[in-house]
């Protein structure tokens, strides 16, 4: 999305090596919840927490209850609005500073935060589909290439970088 362009690639058995952009790639395992929904996790300020990626907002979101629960965010703490903060984003081998993440109110759902007992061992929800704790959103997935490995069950990240090399073209 860096430069409103998104490649789509027929599946092969890569393993991993489709990555074809320059650096280190960051990858992340992939899970899905019951409706198929794909997770991985990343850390949030050095705490676990399952992620989506969200193309239909521009905005990156963090659920307001796993915010109050888990980060103690409100809005009387220093550096922070009403409705959003700058927060630090790692996964193994890549981490993105002071992006800009917007809460989420979801006191209307059944989603219950949790801890414990989720399969990919980060702050996931119990009892809840169709949604993580976290979403990526355009502004930040703009910054990002990714790469999802579905048969791998992989996610990879990187930078968007200008001087990444082009893919080549096979006929």
């Amino acid at each position: 999305l860096a430069r409103s362009k998104v490649n789509l690639f027929a599946q092969t058995r890569c393993k991993g090596e489709a990555v074809y952009w320059g650096g280190e790639a960051a990858p992340a395992k992939l899970f899905r919840d019951s409706s198929r929904l794909m997770l991985f996790p990343m850390e949030v300020d050095k705490i676990r927490i399952e992620t989506a990626l969200n193309t239909s907002s521009s905005q990156s979101r963090l659920s307001a209850t796993v915010a109050r629960k888990f980060f103690a965010f409100n809005s009387d703490s220093a550096g922070e609005s009403a409705n959003h903060r700058a927060m630090s984003l790692t996964a193994e081998g890549l981490t993105v500073r002071n992006v800009p993440v917007h809460l989420q109110d979801d006191t209307a759902t059944n989603c219950q935060p949790t801890a414990s007992g989720m399969q990919s061992r980060a702050i996931g929800f119990a009892g809840c589909y169709s949604s993580a704790p976290l979403s990526m959103g355009t502004d930040l997935l703009r910054k990002l290439r990714v790469y999802i490995a579905p048969k791998e069950e992989r996610i990879y990240f990187t930078r968007a970088d200008p001087t990444a090399p082009p893919l080549p073209i096979t006929r």
